[in-house]
This record gives structure tokens, C-alpha cells and sequence, in this order.
């Protein structure tokens, strides 16, 4: 535990200097992200404009509580930073996003530049529990993997707006 000395607290000047290390600490130091980032929101669908939703194996459909998208910068990293990705919650029901976070505070927005969309999608099990899906009927699996996403956006300074369009897994044919 941090303490200050008795004899500190009669000193105006070493009072004042605890005062502005506190904070500094309590605030974050102020610290903001060191790459330009801008607003992002959007809305991601089916291109038929339906909700995103998909299948397990036996073609019982999950049932969707969580879409996150990951926006990852394809510029490389210069200076000190590396590059981060900003995550935006998407709301399943609407398939709206409002925001995205890349440093602090929450919803600061994303790296300015071009990146690639990834989704992260979570579904509730028939025990209750939340699990990550890795894979699921009726979403490609290009769009689960950074490298072979076609999701691919520009953010500019400023506020950006993004529609996003999945397309749908073709049903496979029995041979």
C-alpha cells in the first residue's frame, strides 16, 4: 500500500506534487492512442439483407448472443506502437454496430487506413453456457479467418459508416 510520510503532509509543496502524481495515475496519465483512429459504425448482413445466423452440424441453428468484428489494420506498424485491431459489438438482433475500440477509452474508434474484417461470432449452448464458434453452416469459412476475409474497409478521419454483406454458404450437393 502507498503512504505518505506525516511529515509530507505539512509540506504544501510536497503535498501538491502527491496530489499531482495521484492524479496523473488515477487518470491514466491522460495517455491517448498513439495512431490516429476515427469513428466507426455500421451494420452487417447477408447480402439478401438478412441477419447473420448459421448451423451447427446436424443442422440444428445456434442461437447467436454475440457478433464481434475485428477490424485489423493492414498497414504495417511504424515507431514504438504496433498496429492494433479495434473490436466492435455487434447487436444480433439488428446486426448494428455503434461503435469501435482500439486503445482507450471504449469506443475511441479505429486505426485510420485499410483494414480486414473478421468476424468472431459466440452462441449460447442448450446448457446455458457461452461458447466461440469456430465454424458454423451458412457462413463461409473465409470470413473466420484474417487472412482469407473479403471484408475489407477504408477508415477515414472523421465518422465512418459501414455496411457490411456476408455471403451465404452454398448448401452442399450430395454426389
Amino acid at each position: 500500500m502507498f503512504s505518505i510520510p506525516y511529515g509530507m503532509l505539512r509540506n504544501p509543496a510536497a503535498l501538491a506534487v502527491y496530489g499531482l502524481l495521484f492524479g496523473l495515475l488515477a487518470n491514466g496519465c491522460g495517455v491517448k492512442a498513439p495512431w490516429p483512429v476515427a469513428k466507426v459504425s455500421g451494420k452487417i448482413t447477408f447480402a439478401d439483407g438478412s441477419l447473420l445466423k448459421g448451423t451447427r452440424e446436424d443442422g440444428t441453428p445456434y442461437k447467436i448472443v454475440r457478433i464481434v468484428l475485428q477490424f485489423n489494420p493492414e498497414e504495417p506498424s511504424s515507431g514504438k506502437y504496433q498496429n492494433k485491431p479495434a473490436y466492435a459489438e455487434v447487436d444480433p438482433l439488428t446486426g448494428t454496430f455503434e461503435s469501435a475500440t482500439t486503445w482507450r477509452p471504449a469506443g475511441d474508434g479505429a486505426i485510420v487506413g485499410k483494414h480486414k474484417v473478421m468476424l468472431q461470432i459466440y452462441a449460447q449452448r442448450d446448457d446455458g453456457s457461452i461458447q466461440p464458434i469456430t465454424r458454423m453452416g451458412g457462413i463461409p469459412e473465409k470470413y473466420w479467418n484474417i487472412e482469407t476475409t473479403p471484408l475489407e474497409v477504408e477508415v477515414n478521419k472523421g465518422q465512418n459508416y459501414f455496411t457490411l454483406v456476408v455471403e451465404k454458404e452454398k448448401p452442399k450437393v450430395d454426389e
